[in-house]
């Protein structure tokens, strides 16, 4: 039953919108946690196949919500209604207290799909890190002058001691 001004079958209308932003949620919940673990296994086909699906459920995401805001506008006359604010304006009864926990839950979601992002997001900036680090290794162990600059932009240049060239493994043999 609406309070408000609004059509009937509103109430139908924005609870299939939100069962479907739900489920899109929780496939890309479902991902987002086996992408995080693919990162430490290092399988490269996996993580790709895996951020196609993560891209695919964002975009999904974003045209849900799209339309969730689009139909609150018309409905409500302005922009930026918030949906809870919206469903206690207009709807009373069963409908609203069905509406109410779809819109708790859906909150739920998006606040456990921005802690997951994050968490997954600072997992990967240490792995780059880690890898960058390595190679940063690598490369500098393999130069005889090493360039280091203090905040203030001073240089220090270190020398390594290499092997005269008549010394080395190739030349001997």
């Amino acid at each position: 039953m609406n309070r408000g001004s609004i059509p009937a079958g509103t109430g139908l209308k924005l609870r299939r919108l939100i069962e479907r932003e739900l489920l899109v949620y929780d496939s890309y919940l479902e991902v987002l946690i086996r992408q995080r673990e693919t990162v430490s296994t290092f399988n490269i086909e996996k993580f790709e196949q895996n951020n196609k699906r993560l891209l695919h459920y964002s975009q999904q995401l974003e045209q849900a919500h799209h339309q969730r805001q689009e139909l609150l506008k018309s409905l409500a006359g302005q922009e930026g209604k918030k949906l809870s604010e919206f469903v206690d304006e207009n709807f009373v009864g069963r409908e609203h207290a069905e509406l109410t926990e779809m819109v708790l839950r859906l909150k739920a979601r998006v606040e456990t799909s921005q802690r997951e992002s994050k968490e997954f997001q600072m997992i990967s900036n240490f792995a780059l890190n880690l890898v960058n680090g390595s190679i940063s290794l690598l490369w500098q162990a393999t130069q005889n002058v090493t360039r280091c600059y203090s905040p203030r932009g001073d240089v220090t240049e270190s020398f390594s001691p290499t092997k005269d060239r008549a010394e080395t493994t190739l030349k001997k043999a």
